[in-house]
């Protein structure tokens, strides 16, 4: 049955009552959601506890344990300037200056005297934290909070899937070398 088109006069208090309704029945439609008489919210989502602390700087910021940029006066790429602009580090013996955002895949590799905040935005098409702006954490809406989360769902999606073709990709070779090796014999 249609809906009536005429207008429904309402107070600001029930209005805001209205969306605070409609964001906790969208949110606990979207992942599991828990509402305490405090009004704290509990979001239970399907991630590993380690990748929901990296929505966070302070996660972020734990990756960095060997940064080589952080021994050195002046530079402008500390570990902590790279967290606050989204990454985390994926640095290995071979590439110790290697970062990958955490919510867009954006692998790169740094500098000391790079801005990471200013290489994010230069080398990414689009990311949901560069979207945010620099805004601080406390700041943050349910809404930036369920697009980051987003993001870094789909980023981790992304990196298992190449994990899945790589393996792939290798067992088909394998088989192949195999068939070769019968071929001959």
């Amino acid at each position: 049955m249609p809906r009536s088109k005429q207008p429904m006069v309402v107070e600001k208090a029930s209005i805001e009552a209205f969306y605070q309704a409609e964001w906790n029945r969208e949110l606990s439609e979207m992942s599991r959601v828990s509402f305490t008489d405090e009004g704290e919210v509990s979001i239970d989502c399907n991630l590993e506890p380690h990748q929901q602390t990296l929505i966070f700087t302070a996660g972020r910021v734990a990756t960095f344990t060997r940064w080589p940029f952080d021994k050195i006066d002046n530079a402008t790429c500390t570990s902590t300037a790279m967290a606050l602009a989204g990454f985390k580090s994926t640095a290995t013996a071979g590439c110790p200056e290697s970062a990958c955002c955490v919510f867009c895949g954006k692998e790169m590799l740094f500098e000391e005297n790079d801005d990471p905040w200013k290489e994010h935005i230069e080398h990414t098409r689009f990311c949901p934290f560069v979207e945010l702006d620099r805004k601080k954490e406390s700041d943050w809406t349910v809404e930036d909070y369920l697009r980051l989360k987003a993001g870094l769902i789909a980023t981790d999606i992304l990196r298992q899937n190449r994990e899945d073709l790589e393996k792939f990709r290798n067992g088909v070779d394998e088989i192949r070398q195999a068939i070769k090796e019968k071929i001959r014999d």
